[in-house]
């Protein structure tokens, strides 16, 4: 969690404006703002570069790590693509087997049944 604050706000019915706003600078210093529109209540927090946030140097490495697996990964998505694709197509045979069987089946004519009387 990168921070945490409350904004408290009169009850209301559903649809209360309320306009939040994100804004980094160029120091990563990240700051929200939100503000309830009907009667002004505004609140803000800025979240710094602290302890237990990942460095320059993490981030390039993860990036280098995500460069490295792209072409496994490419594949990974080729596969899955094609499984879906084929799952697609059995889905698809199985529901015209279906339809098929249901107008292969005779049909009864009601018509020609003798006529039965109720009892």
């Amino acid at each position: 969690m990168l921070g945490l604050f409350e904004l408290k706000v009169p009850l209301a019915p559903r649809g209360l404006p309320i306009q939040v706003c994100f804004a980094i600078d160029d120091d990563g210093i990240l700051n929200v703002t939100v503000e309830e529109e009907t009667n002004g209540n505004k609140k803000d927090i800025t979240i710094t570069k602290e302890n237990g946030r990942l460095s320059t140097e993490d981030i390039e490495r993860m990036i280098q790590e995500a460069e490295n697996f792209k072409e496994e990964d490419l594949k990974f998505k080729k596969k899955v693509k094609a499984m879906n694709v084929l799952n697609y197509l059995k889905n698809k045979k199985n529901s015209m087997k279906k339809k098929k069987n249901k107008i292969n089946k005779p049909q009864e004519n009601l018509w020609e049944r003798p006529y039965e009387k109720p009892q």
